[in-house]
């Protein structure tokens, strides 16, 4: 019976720290922006720190987990569009989830409006040039989205855009605030 020596740990992860190149694989991971880090706790905590700081993630799906927003629930998108607004919530209302309208912001940037899972109007704005999956200019923004499952409009409140929408809200929230200040105000 022929009993196998273990491999060396050495021949199969690299080099181990001290040795020759460990800090230079070290370093290409910790800055790649995918969630691996090596080192001591404290090398790892600054690595995670600068990578989420910088916004950085290995793909499209991360950065959009990363950067959601949701300027407008569901809830409110109601109540704002009603009366002679009402088509407008409909449409949107029609629309699958993942419904999306982006808006190119210039240098490898866009913003991207979009109907999540629960019917809010969410947004992101996402530079595909901290993402590692853009790094070869290779891949189209709107194709990668679509591989995720968002279906791209032109705008998702036609005629009126997504940013449109959200504006009026963010309008209408402050009208809101600043009569309740005036009401609260006593003389």
């Amino acid at each position: 019976m022929k009993h196998e020596l273990p491999p060396n740990p050495a021949d199969i992860h690299g080099p181990n720290a001290g040795e020759p190149g460990y800090e230079e694989i070290k370093k290409g991971i910790n800055e790649s922006g995918d969630d691996l880090y090596i080192g001591t706790r404290e090398e790892i905590d600054k690595a995670r720190a600068k990578v989420e700081a910088e916004g950085r993630t290995p793909d499209l799906a991360g950065a959009l987990r990363m950067h959601k927003e949701v300027p407008v629930m569901a809830e409110a998108l109601e109540k704002l569009l009603v009366g002679s607004n009402e088509p407008y919530l409909k449409a949107f209302q029609s629309l699958p989830k993942g419904a999306a309208e982006l808006i190119p912001l210039g240098s490898g940037v866009y913003r991207v409006y979009y109907k999540d899972a629960a019917g809010n109007l969410a947004k992101a704005e996402i530079d595909i040039t901290k993402i590692d999956e853009f790094k070869d200019n290779s891949k189209s923004f709107q194709l990668a989205l679509e591989s995720l499952g968002f279906t791209v409009f032109v705008k998702l409140f036609e005629p009126l855009s997504a940013a449109n929408i959200a504006g009026y809200y963010f309008q209408e929230e402050e009208k809101k605030q600043r009569e309740q200040v005036k009401q609260d105000f006593s003389f």
